[in-house]
């Protein structure tokens, strides 16, 4: 802010942000605590400083971490009240953690935040969360397409049939298909 600009978090950003948040977590495993010091000014670095006070001050109720292991059913009253800044935060985490999951359980649970955060008043998070789902399994152009037309993730879908992959989970589920291609096209 000294220096007369301001810092407006991307994608990237936000999944640097759950990273610091495990490296964190991790560290303090170990017996190593970071100063809140330290934690503030880099989350400052990646999201900007008004952010990151916000985050500071912000603790959420449910972290990513329990909505890949339960399921968004036991938390579902709390998240339809969460804002767009508290979502945004919790889809980043799911995304973050969601390329390393191969459990099915787990991926069915990450789809169905998927389908509440379509149902939710913020859509754009459903898109952007199901985009990075299967933008490591396809080409990162082709991601948004394959999220909107349900007919070409169908055929990437038969060429990993065996492997479980979220292409395959969210094809498998049509109901979510159906409803990524509508919200996708803003209906």
């Amino acid at each position: 802010g000294e220096m007369g600009f301001t810092i407006k978090p991307s994608p990237r950003a936000w999944e640097m942000v759950a990273k610091v948040l495990d490296e964190i977590s991790r560290s303090s495993k170990a017996g190593f605590d970071y100063s809140h010091a330290v934690i503030y000014q880099t989350l400052a670095g990646l999201i900007g400083l008004e952010l990151a006070m916000q985050f500071d001050r912000f603790s959420i109720e449910i972290s990513p971490v329990e909505i890949i292991s339960n399921g968004t059913k036991k938390y579902e009253k709390k998240l339809k009240g969460f804002k767009r800044n508290a979502m945004v935060g919790l889809m980043w985490g799911i995304s973050s953690h969601a390329t390393k999951i191969k459990d099915k359980k787990k991926m069915k649970n990450v789809l169905e935040f998927v389908k509440l955060l379509a149902g939710h008043k913020e859509r754009d998070l459903a898109v952007s969360l199901a985009q990075n789902l299967v933008r490591h399994e396809t080409n990162k152009q082709l991601a948004g397409a394959v999220i909107s037309n349900p007919h070409l993730a169908q055929i990437l879908k038969t060429k990993k049939a065996n492997k479980a992959s979220w292409l395959k989970e969210l094809q498998d589920d049509e109901d979510l298909a159906d409803l990524m291609s509508k919200v996708a096209f803003g209906s």
